[in-house]
């Protein structure tokens, strides 16, 4: 994969476009991967930069008009109006703060992009507020990629450990939200 990147201009092409792609609709597992191979050497990190600042931009606009959209056609279920009333108050009390926070959330960014625009913030106000957002996002999740395709040689044997760990953190987290879960339901039950 490597050698053909390296050596085949239109490779190098598709994977810019990919990375923008992936961009648009992916968030962490494509800049994570782009940032690796950039610090690895096997594509351009300048273009990869640009690719991934544009590709997160524009596809964070696109979510926010989509979620007006979908608003106006009712296709948000009855099930998710709860959800979108405590996004869109965290949306109205702390935009920037609430932005940035999704960002760093798995599954709650496009969500709140999505309200962005019915929790009334202007699309001038928004682009500040998630570019800066999208900017710091960027930063922390490059700088673990850097560092972590340094560091890769060092951890391959012990790599098999982390994950082992990661399965057992995952699963213990999982159990605990259920028990904090059922024992807030009885407990709402009782009151």
């Amino acid at each position: 994969m490597e050698t053909l990147l390296l050596h085949e201009p239109s490779w190098r092409f598709l994977t810019y476009f990919l990375v923008f792609i992936g961009m648009l609709f992916e968030g962490e597992i494509v800049l994570f991967t782009a940032f690796f191979l950039a610090s690895s050497g096997v594509i351009d990190f300048y273009d990869t930069l640009f690719f991934v600042v544009s590709g997160v931009i524009i596809g964070d606009i696109l979510w926010y008009f989509a979620g007006a959209y979908l608003e106006r056609r009712g296709w948000i279920p009855a099930c998710l109006r709860p959800a979108s009333k405590t996004i869109d108050t965290h949306l109205s009390a702390r935009p920037f703060a609430t932005l940035l926070f999704s960002k760093f959330t798995y599954g709650l960014h496009r969500p709140t992009l999505l309200r962005a625009k019915e929790a009334g913030i202007d699309l001038y106000t928004f682009i500040k507020m998630e570019v800066a957002a999208s900017l710091l996002w960027i930063i922390v999740v490059g700088i673990c990629a850097v560092l972590f395709s340094a560091a890769i040689g060092l951890f391959k044997k012990y790599l098999r450990f982390a994950e082992i760990g990661l399965l057992i953190s995952v699963s213990v987290f999982i159990l605990l939200s259920r028990l904090a879960n059922s024992y807030y339901k009885k407990k709402a039950r009782y009151k």
